[in-house]
């Protein structure tokens, strides 16, 4: 995308302040105007801000206080999360008639500053090479993804309900049990201070934890309706929740009670906020095989419009697929569509076996199929469906670095990959986020976006009419 006129001229004619501690460094396209440029060790640094995102505009598109400064703190939490070093800073007119909080990113080659400007929606950013006899340059963004990813109908295949709850109303579900954790959690800055964790076994009790507030067919019944609305109010336009019915093994929720309290709330969902949405339930690896078709049959009286799927989630490594083939032959018989993490915690042999043993329609995660060759391109004869969750894959430790994502090679390799949140509560994510992060750390394309969403929606579970609707929204 090309600078208009009025933005190119608005970032030449600005100041760029860097505030290391007492000093102060003040840039412009002219060079360094002041300050000890010394401090900069001749290292290159890019000025950005996610203030009033500028990307496809003549002007900053001006936003409210409380806006910007939500997006002011993603950028540093995107920052602090890739270990890139950066410092406060400000750019602001001449005149003084304007000024914007930003951030200055050190040893920024110009292809990573143009990619994280473009994630968070401006149209350029201000860079200086370091050397102290250099000018500044305002050095365009890119091809406008920002408002791409806020204009397309979004669709979510992999998400878990209880992963997913609104911080809003996780808050409420909190001030309803009461006690000690609702004297300490008060705000759902507290929330987000409590749901961290720093290995997948705090994970996991974090989890636990979060179940444990849904005490009630009738808090499922909201839970569902709130993640749907908190997707509504994204951009997505269809959604698939998975939920486990099957965790309350204390036995005050039966699954049965729980399977009819989604099924309503999506229902309810469904019709306030025009979408489509289905939900699968996750018999979970976890419990006894031997008792998976008993609890396929006891939730087998909701399928129909909103309960479509059986999915298995649990532990991958400790039991694998083949356990299951029963199971999921019996879930076909009564008419569910099948779905199955494979390929996330454990290797090439447990998607193999959701894809052979299960004939699971699609494959949760599957990032593990180039440890066999063969698999990779039987995946991509039968075009099966894998729904990567790329932060995700980060924060439970699967891959160390989201930089290493093979989500580029999957790609490349022809497989037919969506993209997914999966616990985006958990995981301090959502979709908007994931397309982000495929932008600024893998130079996604608008094209690739389109086809990611064209993938989803071609693998979704929803009828042939309201697909065609997504698509013909698509190209748009």
């Amino acid at each position: 995308m090309s600078l208009t006129q009025s933005l190119q001229a608005l970032y030449e004619n600005a100041r760029y302040d860097i505030i290391l501690g007492a000093e102060r460094i003040t840039l412009s396209t002219e060079g360094v105007l002041s300050g000890n440029v010394s401090l900069l060790f001749e290292q290159p640094v890019a000025i950005i801000t996610s203030y009033n995102p500028s990307a496809g505009s003549e002007h900053p598109i001006l936003l409210s206080d409380e806006e910007n400064g939500r997006a002011q703190r993603r950028l540093e939490e995107y920052l602090q999360s890739r270990g890139i070093e950066y410092y406060d800073a400000v750019g602001y007119a001449v005149d003084g008639s304007h000024s914007e909080p930003s951030f200055a990113l050190f040893r920024m080659s110009r292809e990573q500053a143009a990619a994280i400007g473009r994630r968070f929606g401006q149209a350029a950013i201000f860079y200086f090479d370091g050397r102290p006899q250099s000018k500044g340059e305002v050095l365009p963004c890119g091809e406008d993804t920002y408002s791409l990813i806020r204009r397309l109908p979004l669709v979510e295949l992999h998400l878990h309900t209880e992963g997913s709850i609104p911080l809003s109303h996780l808050l409420t579900l909190v001030e309803k049990r009461g006690g000690e954790q609702a004297d300490r959690l008060r705000s759902e800055a507290d929330l987000i201070g409590f749901l961290r964790y720093r290995n997948f076994y705090e994970f996991i009790q974090k989890w636990l934890w979060t179940i444990s507030l849904i005490e009630t067919e009738e808090d499922y019944e909201g839970l569902v309706f709130a993640v749907m609305k908190s997707l509504h109010e994204i951009g997505v336009v269809h959604a698939e929740l998975h939920f486990s019915p099957f965790d309350y093994v204390d036995g005050r929720l039966k699954a049965p009670a729980i399977a009819e309290a989604v099924c309503s709330g999506m229902k309810r969902a469904k019709t306030a906020f025009g979408m489509s949405g289905a939900m699968i339930a996750d018999i979970v690896r976890n419990h006894p095989p031997e008792t998976a078709i008993e609890r396929i049959d006891s939730i087998a009286p909701f399928l129909g419009d909103e309960l479509v799927a059986i999915g298995l989630g649990g532990n991958e490594a400790k039991f694998p697929p083949e356990l299951f083939t029963r199971a999921f032959a019996h879930a076909r018989k009564r008419g569910f569509r099948t779905v199955a993490h494979a390929g996330e915690t454990a290797g090439a042999d447990s998607i193999r076996g959701a894809l052979v043993d299960l004939q699971a329609e699609r494959i949760g995660h599957g990032i593990r199929c180039f440890e066999e060759m063969s698999l990779v391109e039987e995946l991509v004869r039968r075009r099966t469906a894998l729904e990567v969750c790329m932060t995700s894959n980060e924060a439970t430790g699967v891959i160390d670095d989201l930089g290493d994502h093979p989500i580029r090679k999957l790609m490349q390799a022809g497989l037919n990959v969506s993209l997914n949140s999966d616990d985006p509560t958990m995981f301090r994510t959502d979709l908007r986020e994931e397309f982000g992060a495929f932008v600024s750390e893998f130079r996604g394309t608008g094209d690739e976006i389109r086809q990611l969403l064209r993938n989803a929606v071609s693998a979704a579970f929803v009828d042939e009419s309201r697909k065609n609707e997504i698509e013909k929204a698509l190209s748009e």
